[in-house]
Order: C-alpha cells, then structure tokens, then sequence
C-alpha cells in the first residue's frame, strides 16, 4: 500500500508589525482617478488642441493668401512688362545697332588721328620755320638799315663838331651800302605808290610808320615754293582716309546725328568735352596756311569749318534760353583756344 500524502501547507500571511511611534504610510493619487474626472478632463484637453490646430491652420492658410496676392501682382507686373518689351524691342535693337555702328565708327576715327596727329604737328612746325625764317631775314635788313642810315648821317654830325676820323671803308663796302640804299630807296617808293593807288588820293604818310616786309623776287619765289611744298604735303595727310574721317562736316555730323538722336546718351558720354580734341587736329590743318598779318588774307570767320562749327547743334526755332543751355555752345572757342 502507497502511504497517504502529506497535507499541504498553509499559505496564511499575517501582517507585519508595525514599530510604534511610525506613523502608516499613506499614498495619495495612486489610485484610479474617478470616472466623473476622466470624463470632463478629456473633451477640454481636445477641443483645446483642435482650437490650437485650427488657429495654426488659419495663419498659414493667411499666409498663403498674401503670398497668392503677391504671385498675383507679379505675375500682371511680369505680363505688363513682357508687353511693353516686345513692343518696344525693334526700336531697341535698331539702337543696339546704331551704337555698334557709332562704336565702330569711334573706335577708327580715334585710331585715324592717332596716326595723322604727328603729321600735322610737323607741318605745322615747318610753317612756322618758314614763317620764322622769312620774320628774321627781314628783321635783320630792317636792322641793317637802321645801321646804314645811322652812317650816312654820322658824317654830317660829325662835320659840325670836328673833322671826320676813324678807318675808310673798302670798296666792296661801299658797294654793298649803295646797293642796299637803293634797294631801300625803291621799296619806299613802290609802299608809297601801292598806299597812293589803294587811298585813291595823295595823302600825307610819316615816313617810319609803315613795315617794311617787301622780299626781293628771288627770296619771295624761294619763300612761295617752300610754302607750296608745305600746302602739296598737307593735301596729301588724309588722302587715304575717307570724308567722313578727314572733314570737319563729316565728323561733325555723325556726332550731331548722335545728339539729335539721343541727347541724354550723348550728355552723360561727355561728347562736348571729347568734340574739341576730335576736331582740332582738322582745323588745324585747315588753318595750315593761315597768315592773319598777310594782305589778303581769308579771315577764319568766313572759313567753311567755321560755319559747320558756329551752327553744330543748332535747331529750329531754337531761343535764347536753350541755347544757354546748350552743351556745345563753346566749341568754337575751345577748339581755337586748344589749337592755338
């Protein structure tokens, strides 16, 4: 026979004594909350997020408004603008290509004077030698004169104090004074019947008054083929050259026809500071020749430059207010003031 189990155990648990003095431990909120609590707690905590939500929602979709109203705008300026381009587009590139040209044209002409300047400034030198020479010579037998009639009447002078002293002169001396008395003697007749001729009467003339600057043939045939010489090489500086690169009207047009063109382009490049260097150079080959102590000679006033200059930029109906205002109103005295 099996033996009969064992009884089980008893698990009795008996609580733990408490030390006197301790006071029992008390836990508040550990326990579930109660159903009336939960229930309030929960439709506040979400329609708090929901007005939280839509608050954020709104602002955005605000933004979204003022950023459609913006593109909006934009989008109407752009179209505009685009319009307003293609309108205007041929005339922009018909300017386009007229300042290319313009450019182009620039570009050459200042090329073109770099190399020709030195050219007329050579000339110009050889003139003024000439011109030198021809003043030195006559200035020289103005003195040789002076000299000669200082001793033809040294001896008169000299008779009523004493008697004459001092060394003869050679024959060749003598010669040569007579020569020149005579020489001189016939100018003074030749100026005395050209005042006659040109007065057309027999008026009284001081002896001394009038220059003396008559040349012998010889000398004013060697003075006018040097002179020629001069004027042959001047024609021949821009011969190479087309009008509208060597003339004064050509150059003075094309810059005229910039500023007919579009003045405020041409004011804010400074074209009326840059013209008078530009044309210098032309009309100082113009006035090569020029010689304002020469009978006969063109005054600068009636010269063509002249009047292409005098009349640059002018309009009409043009008043007196606008010419003050006109910027090229002074180019004709700069350029002779830098020419000259």
């Amino acid at each position: 026979m099996m033996p009969a189990p064992l009884p089980a155990p008893s698990l009795t648990m008996e609580p733990m004594p408490i030390a006197a003095g301790c006071p029992p431990m008390i836990l508040h909120g550990v326990g579930p909350p109660s159903p009336t609590q939960a229930d309030a707690a929960m439709p506040q905590a979400i329609a708090s997020k929901l007005r939280d939500r839509l608050a954020s929602l709104q602002e955005l979709h605000s933004r979204h408004q003022m950023d459609l109203a913006r593109v909006t705008d934009e989008l109407a300026s752009t179209k505009a603008e685009h319009e307003r381009l293609e309108t205007e587009q041929p005339v922009l590139a018909q300017k386009f290509r007229y300042y290319q040209e313009l450019r182009g044209y620039v570009t050459d002409l200042v090329e073109c004077l770099d190399e020709k300047v030195s050219v007329i400034a050579a000339l110009e030198q050889r003139m003024l030698s000439l011109l030198k020479k021809r003043a030195d010579e006559l200035m020289e037998r103005r003195r040789q004169d002076v000299r000669d009639q200082a001793e033809e009447l040294a001896p008169s002078m000299a008779a009523r104090s004493c008697p004459p002293s001092g060394p003869k002169r050679s024959r060749e001396e003598e010669e040569a004074h007579t020569r020149r008395a005579a020489e001189r003697e016939g100018r003074r007749t030749r100026r005395r019947r050209a005042r006659e001729m040109k007065s057309g009467s027999t008026a009284k003339h001081v002896d001394g008054m009038s220059s003396d600057d008559e040349m012998t043939e010889l000398e004013a045939t060697a003075f006018r083929n040097q002179r020629d010489t001069i004027e042959s090489d001047a024609r021949l500086v821009f011969s190479d050259v087309v009008d509208e690169f060597c003339s004064v009207r050509g150059v003075a047009s094309r810059f005229e026809s910039w500023r007919n063109t579009d003045a405020v382009a041409y004011q804010e490049a400074y074209v009326s500071l840059c013209l008078p260097k530009v044309l210098g150079p032309l009309v100082r080959l113009k006035m090569l020749l020029w010689n304002p102590l020469q009978d006969g000679c063109l005054e600068f006033e009636r010269a063509k430059w002249y009047d292409t200059l005098i009349l640059y930029g002018l309009k009409e109906g043009e008043t007196e207010d606008g010419l003050k205002q006109d910027p090229d109103l002074q180019l004709v005295p700069i350029i002779i003031e830098k020419s000259w």
